[in-house]
């Protein structure tokens, strides 16, 4: 009598818990940043409208970087 014995599974790495914003068309720079720095978790996934503007900006994107960067959030 053979006994099977089952694969060993590796264990799954945790994943960081992550926020979903969601942009509204006419939120400004401002806004934005304000939304991600009162988001929860660490990790911040915004979601933009097809017609925004705001984040074509560089200088908008280094703003937006440095809130991110100031409370802790990617």
């Amino acid at each position: 009598m053979s006994v099977k014995i089952p694969p060993k599974i590796p264990p799954k790495a945790d994943k960081p818990a992550k926020d979903t914003v969601y942009i509204d068309i006419d939120d400004d720079i401002t806004a934005i940043i304000d939304k991600v720095e009162a988001a929860k978790n660490k990790v911040v996934a915004l979601v933009l409208p097809k017609r925004s503007s705001v984040l074509q900006s560089i200088v908008n994107m280094r703003l937006l970087k440095r809130g991110a960067d100031n409370s802790s959030k990617t």
